[in-house]
């Protein structure tokens, strides 16, 4: 994972045992690049945030941003990684781990769909409105590598339209 990360806000940092305790009761390997980096920043806020992926039910190009990555304190008031996992949104895919949330309640996971003990999942995009699941990147840190300032993202996404 890229060290070089700049976060706009944190809420503490994620308690790894808290972590591992989860992976364990859950039959999970998270990614080790996102471990690293909640364990540095719980509920991250990054700088860059925006990507822009070929939308399959759309059949166009969209631009997202996460707002913020779930968190994993009991005591954060917010978005919790452990409540998207226990009592996910209707209609949100098995097999999917939600960690983070765009700002219209559509949802960054990582999939283990196809194998649940994987331990470099790719990332998916769900969006609610459309019950759409889309592949966003082969895996986590390709997922940090592809984000962008809005600004870049926007001109990235006007060069699919044109």
């Amino acid at each position: 994972m890229n060290q070089n990360l700049n976060f706009t806000d944190c809420s503490g940092k994620a308690d790894l045992a808290v972590i591992k305790q989860f992976q364990e009761k859950n039959k999970v390997t998270l990614p080790s690049a996102y471990v690293q980096l909640v364990t540095r920043c719980d509920a991250a806020r990054l700088e860059k945030t925006d990507l822009v992926f070929y939308d399959d039910n759309r059949k166009r190009y969209v631009q997202v941003g996460i707002d913020v990555f779930l968190s994993w304190s009991s005591d954060y008031k917010y978005s919790k990684l452990i409540d998207y996992y226990h009592a996910p949104p209707e209609f949100f895919p098995k097999g999917l781990l939600a960690f983070g949330l765009d700002g219209g309640g559509n949802l960054f996971c990582f999939d283990y769909r196809e194998n649940p003990l994987e331990c470099d999942p790719q990332i998916v995009f769900w969006n609610h409105e459309l019950d759409s699941v889309n592949i966003i990147a082969k895996n986590f840190n390709s997922f940090i590598a592809s984000l962008m300032s809005f600004e870049e993202a926007f001109e990235a996404f006007g060069r699919h339209e044109s």
